[in-house]
Order: C-alpha cells, then structure tokens, then sequence
C-alpha cells in the first residue's frame, strides 16, 4: 500500500502465569486419553475422531468445550464408553487433563490461523497430533512437538507411538515446551516488540541527521 515501513511477524503468545511443566501428572483414569479442547463446531473436525475412538476402545477420548454441534457429536458418540465429553472447563480444571493427556488431538477441517490451543498444549509438556491443514502443521513442524497427519491411518499410526513409547511422548512434549518459552510466551513476545519499536526509533534517528 506504499509504507515504507518495517514489517515483522510476531506470533501468538500465552502468558506465563506459572510454571506449568512443573504440575505433577496424575493418572486421570486406568486407560491412555487423548484430549481435545475446543468450540464444539462442524468445522473443527471432532466428528471425524468419533469413528477412530470406536474402532480403538482400549483408548479414550476426553472433549474439552462446547458448542452448537455437541447434540449432535453426543449422539454419533452412543454407546462409545471410551469418548467423555467433558463440557466447559476453568483453565484450572484443563490443567491437569493436559498435562496427563498422551497428546491433544487438532483435528480442524478449517484454515485455523494460528492454533492455540496447540501452545496451551506445549506449555503442559504435552504432544500434539494435528490435522496437515492451514498454519497447524507449520507450529508443530517449528518446535517437532508432535505429529502431523493426513489419513485416518496416519492418526492411528501416530497415537499408537505415542502410547507404545513414553520416552517419544516425553521428548515431543518437552520439545514443544522448549519452543513455547523460546517463541510462544509473553517474554519474547515483548522482546521483539520493543526491538521493532527501537529499531523504527533509530531510524527516524539516523534519517532526521540526514
């Protein structure tokens, strides 16, 4: 549009309120979950995790959230014990499903913008398995926290490692840990905005010396 100004990109943040990786993992039930957390809407693609859950009930599906389409997820859900909706949690009571999750499952069928609750995971030391649509896979392919996948096969194929090898679900989740403080909290957040902001200043500097 004819600004001579600087551009940078500066990525979503959460605050660190507090020390998220050190809450204890609880076991949260007998069986290895996966978790989403999310509106419950058409387009965030939780109806196409109902059919895997049914297939594979030595594992569960614990759904954080609500919305318009939970009726009708509730309903295509009968008669799977191992899918619980969880309705509307605090940010406290989402700490711990979290953090004892195997993975947070992103199965979006939309071009998300960024992926939040993508972070939220990563700040628990959590892995994620996302859906290889719009910016999901490009945050996980940055901090290789997690899985990307394309098929139904792919997903299976991904939560199987993750339950098979507790030191690969460890690893991914502290990768994407280390990528939240280095990229995804309010400290470098800051950072590199006062950066821009001082480096417009010197340049307005060195431009009025001129």
């Amino acid at each position: 549009m004819g600004l001579d100004v600087p551009i940078e990109h500066h990525p979503y943040f959460l605050p660190r309120d507090k020390d998220r990786a050190d809450i204890p993992t609880s076991k949260n039930g007998t069986k290895p979950y996966f978790l989403f957390v999310g509106r419950l809407e058409y387009i965030k693609g939780v109806q196409n995790l109902i059919e895997v859950f049914r297939s594979r009930p030595e594992f569960n599906l614990k759904i954080a959230g609500d919305g318009a389409y939970r009726p009708d997820l509730e309903l295509s859900a009968k008669g799977c014990p191992n899918i619980e909706f969880l309705g509307r949690l605090t940010q406290d009571q989402l700490a711990d499903n979290y953090k004892s999750a195997v993975a947070v499952i992103v199965p979006s069928i939309c071009y998300e913008t960024f992926g939040i609750i993508i972070i939220e995971a990563f700040s628990y030391q959590t892995p994620v398995i996302v859906n290889d649509l719009g910016a999901l896979p490009e945050v996980v392919e940055d901090s290789n926290g997690g899985f990307i996948y394309r098929t139904e096969e792919e997903l299976l194929d991904a939560m199987n490692k993750l339950v098979a090898d507790p030191n690969l679900r460890a690893e991914m989740g502290n990768n994407g840990y280390r990528a939240y403080l280095k990229e995804w909290n309010e400290e470098p957040h800051l950072n590199r905005y006062f950066r821009l902001i001082d480096s417009i200043k010197n340049r307005n500097i060195t431009g009025s010396d001129q």
